[in-house]
């Protein structure tokens, strides 16, 4: 058996799970994916993804100008 409960300012996709042994003693608390949510948290988990792709590569842009320019600034 399984007592859950909504996990406060996630409780869209994510909710604390306790297992309820046979013997009625509760093991550690863990959060889990609410049950119907899988393909809701999979395409968040790809678009946080690609948005650090986007921010490393913009990153990598920069400090490419930056060298580009120190150099031309100091010869």
């Amino acid at each position: 058996m399984t007592l859950a409960k909504h996990v406060r300012g996630s409780s869209a996709l994510y909710e604390i799970a306790r297992m309820v042994g046979p013997d009625g003693r509760r093991a550690p608390a863990g959060i889990r994916i609410r049950p119907g949510k899988e393909e809701e948290a999979r395409q968040l988990h790809t678009d946080r993804h690609r948005v650090w792709d986007r921010a490393r590569a913009y990153g990598d842009a920069a400090q490419v100008l930056l060298v580009e320019w120190r150099n031309g600034a100091t010869t």
